[in-house]
Formats: C-alpha cells, structure tokens, sequence
C-alpha cells in the first residue's frame, strides 16, 4: 500500500468519522433504489442460511436493515468509519456482525460467502485497487455467489470531492474505470453480468435534492 493511498483511505475515515450523522440525514428517504436493488440480490440467494458479506454499511440504513428482515440471512457488515459503526449497533439486531476497519484489509476464507454487496464504497479506493478488491471478493464468494455493487459512471483517474453535503473534512477522494472497461474487469476476473445499467440515485445537494448517476452491476460467480 502506497503512502497515497493511505491518505486516501485517511481522508475517507476522517470525513465518515466527523460527518457520519450528517451523511445519514442527507440519505434519508427516498431509498427505493438501492432496495430495488437489494430486492433483486436476496431473490437470487438460498432458501436458508444465506451469507452476505456489506462492504460500506454506513449507519445500517437502509440496506443493512433491509438485510436483517429476512432471518435466513447470516449477515456480516463492515465501514472503515467507526463512527458509522457505532450507529450501525444502534440500528441493527445482534445477529448482525459489525466489523471495523478498512474493507482492503479484511481477510476471510475462499468460498465463505453467498453474495457480496458493495454500494457507494469500492469508487472510493484507487483503480487499481479496486481491482486487487474485486479479485478478493470474486475469491471470497461460493461457486454461483453473488456481487452487488456500483461504479463511478464515468472514467476518473482520481478526484476529490471538496465540498460534499457541505460537511467537515471533505476531502473525499473516488477514482473509476468508466462502464466499458469496468465491465471487461469483472469478466476477466471472471464474474457474469447479470444486471448492468447507469441508475440516479437522490442524493442531498445545495439546491436541494438531486440525482445522481451510478453504475449499477449484479455479477455472479461462474
């Protein structure tokens, strides 16, 4: 790990640390795109005993507590933020296993899991760590798993988004392939695209709620 992309993932605990409150105030209702879409994930899984691995839960909302609805669902949920971990255990039953820290370092055995969900979190890393990530999570899931997650909607090399919700610290840094070249790496890591489109979503903005483009992907592990 490079001396800047330590920054990088400094940068982004610092802002989720001291602007976590902030950042769930602003994504409150409406959710129904990110459930349409965790709707159509938990559809595809097992009829019992189920796990999800949620990289970047946030505060547990929405997602998090829509994961925890269906008891068949064994649950494991991490933020680099501590902050948004603390809110998390507020939000959410004890069945669900919160872990701290930097999603790069977790480590868990191959096949452990049955899907992996990674909304709003993966465009946050350097690209050319989130490939080393997308190789682990392939590496991670079971034979037919399945992986939930957005893109940036265009290419970036790396930006920083200097003024996000308006909040503290906002030196906020995401990077991305761009649609085309994002979907030959999950092929070549070799993942099947089973949902693949740009979606808005609303966000908070200075003008009050706006829409905001993302590149949805549901792949599975062939």
């Amino acid at each position: 790990m490079t001396n800047h992309s330590i920054q990088i993932k400094g940068d982004v605990k610092k802002f989720y640390d001291q602007n976590a409150s902030l950042y769930l105030e602003s994504t409150q209702h409406p959710f129904e795109l990110r459930l349409h879409y965790f709707r159509k994930l938990v559809a595809r899984l097992p009829a019992a005993n189920a796990s999800i691995l949620e990289l970047g839960c946030g505060a547990g909302v929405p997602c998090t507590q829509f994961l925890a609805q269906h008891e068949r669902l064994k649950i494991v949920a991490n933020d680099i933020s501590e902050t948004q971990i603390v809110l998390a255990r507020k939000r959410l039953p004890p069945s669900v296993k919160l872990l701290h820290g930097d999603m790069t370092g977790l480590q868990f055995p191959p096949n452990t899991f049955d899907a992996v969900s990674a909304i709003y979190t993966v465009f946050h890393l350097p690209r050319d760590e989130q490939i080393i990530m997308l190789q682990r999570i392939y590496d991670w899931l079971k034979s037919g798993g399945f992986l939930l997650v957005t893109f940036s909607p265009h290419e970036v090399i790396g930006e920083y988004a200097t003024s996000y919700l308006g909040g503290a610290a906002t030196r906020l840094f995401w990077s991305g392939w761009g649609p085309e070249k994002t979907r030959e790496i999950l092929m070549e890591i070799g993942f099947h695209l089973e949902l693949d489109e740009i979606m808005a979503d609303m966000e908070a903005g200075r003008d009050g709620r706006v829409e905001s483009p993302y590149h949805w992907v549901l792949a599975r592990k062939l």
